[in-house]
């Protein structure tokens, strides 16, 4: 769990590190950062509540379509409310993916993947790439795409092609599903 006293770092470690839930007290965020915020949560995909400091407050975050209205709880909140919306939140996400005509299957939620039913050894950097392939499944990803929501800003290229590397190596018989696009970039097979 990491803690962001200012809408920057809050940025900056958005752009980092791969969550699995975000909670933000908007009071501390502009317009712009939280304009941010919904730009990595998209690319990302992953689920975020706001805490708003009034009603007022909340209704302006849903009408600007920043948040959806569920995702939005006024302040003070109880911890038993919050988990209550976090798990809401939870149960909308696909948790299971299949991809590679049904021989892969990511479970987003525990962070495994499995071939034709094998669990596969992943490190934290390889299972981010399969899921991001997974996410545009038969969309060709560009190197620079993979690199930004895989690796952070600051990050080579040549990062995304080791770990392609690896987890071809890891899918075995299976590789063939990561297909090379031209020097531009990666899909995953549907």
């Amino acid at each position: 769990m990491d803690v962001a006293a200012t809408a920057a770092e809050a940025a900056h470690l958005l752009a980092q590190v791969i969550y699995d839930f975000v909670v933000l007290e908007v009071a501390a965020f502009d317009w712009g950062t939280l304009r941010q915020v919904q730009a990595v949560r998209d690319a990302r995909l992953f689920p975020m509540v706001l805490l708003a400091e009034t009603s007022t407050h909340a209704s302006e975050l849903a009408k600007s379509r920043l948040a959806n209205p569920d995702e939005v709880l006024v302040t003070p909140v109880s911890s038993a409310d919050l988990l209550r919306r976090i798990r809401a939140l939870y149960s909308r996400v696909d948790s299971k993916l299949e991809v590679g005509r049904g021989h892969i299957e990511i479970n987003r939620l525990l962070k495994v993947v499995t071939v034709d039913g094998t669990r596969l050894d992943l490190t934290e950097r390889e299972y981010a790439t399969i899921d991001y392939l997974a996410r545009f499944p038969g969309r060709l990803v560009t190197r620079w795409e993979l690199t930004v929501n895989v690796c952070g800003p600051g990050v080579q290229t040549k990062a995304v092609e080791v770990y392609i590397h690896r987890l071809r190596r890891k899918l075995g018989r299976h590789a063939h599903l990561v297909i090379t696009g031209r020097a531009r970039g990666y899909r995953l097979e549907k």
